[in-house]
């Protein structure tokens, strides 16, 4: 139980400091005066977020998917199963677990 604590107080640890740092960075560049200006012209992201302009989500999720197989599919014969196209035991196991 030791080492989960220990990464849990180091974790909170780093994201205080960095809290720290960005304030200190952002309270720097105020008093220089540096202000964020939004870009204009060409490469500027549209305005309209409609349905139809968003990306297809099942196509969004498909890379995701995609590396679960192949880190769920480790049987000592991954290559063989991946490139004869047959079904991995490890797969299928994975999917009957996680369905029923």
């Amino acid at each position: 139980m030791a080492a989960p604590l220990l990464g849990l107080l180091a974790a909170a640890v780093v994201a205080v400091l960095n809290l720290l740092y960005m304030k200190y960075c952002l309270n720097k560049v105020k008093e220089k005066g540096e202000v964020y200006v939004p870009p204009t012209g060409a490469g500027i992201i549209a305005e309209s977020t409609e349905v139809e302009d968003m990306p297809n989500v099942w196509l969004s999720l498909l890379p995701m998917v995609v590396v679960l197989v192949f880190f769920k599919c480790s049987c000592n014969k991954t290559g063989y199963y991946l490139f004869t196209g047959r079904w991995c035991p490890c797969l299928r196991d994975f999917i009957l677990e996680s369905v029923f």
